[in-house]
């Protein structure tokens, strides 16, 4: 719980990222960092009487990724409940969070309002910064130091604030 409490600086948190992908965490492991990460969110409550799905990417550092917001809008049209997390670029790309702004969609929202959007609409987007307070304290420091580290790689595309049990993860080579 540390590194989500602010016992830890940034960089001991990119640190212990980085030694714990070293090391080649079971899925035991990565599901208990979840876990831990969910339990210091900021939860959005969507009652739909169905499942949600969030669409994610790791990404391989070169391409943006606003294909899985594309992806997103195309499973909320065919009647897939979505809470779709974003995030704003890195190395000067667009992010899905940008792309999203210049389209006039806009993503600084509630709890409230995503889960009402989603009622209505079937999908919302949400900045994975704004719920995830862990996230706002790293991963600046992990964009300037052009380091990938857990919570960009792997368990952040996991750590839906609105508890999506369907995911569709797409992973670099």
């Amino acid at each position: 719980s540390d590194v989500v409490t602010e016992t830890m600086t940034a960089v001991q948190i990119m640190g212990f990222q980085m030694a714990f992908l070293m090391k080649e965490p079971t899925p035991e492991e990565l599901a208990w960092y979840v876990e831990a990460m969910q339990a210091h969110s900021h939860k959005i409550t969507v009652d739909c009487g169905r499942p949600l799905l969030d669409i994610a990417g790791t990404g391989d550092g070169e391409q943006p990724g606003k294909l899985y917001a594309g992806a997103a809008i195309l499973a909320a049209a065919g009647g897939v409940p979505v809470v779709k997390q974003i995030r704003r670029a890195q190395k000067g790309y667009y992010g899905s969070e940008e792309v999203l702004s210049l389209m006039g969609i806009h993503t600084d929202l509630t709890p409230e309002q995503v889960a009402r959007l989603v009622q209505q609409c079937g999908i919302a987007f949400v900045p994975a910064k704004k719920y995830h307070p862990a996230l706002e304290r790293t991963l600046n420091e992990q964009t300037e130091a052009q380091i990938r580290c857990l919570l960009q790689t792997v368990i952040g595309p996991l750590m839906n604030p609105a508890y999506a049990t369907r995911f569709v993860l797409g992973v670099h080579d």
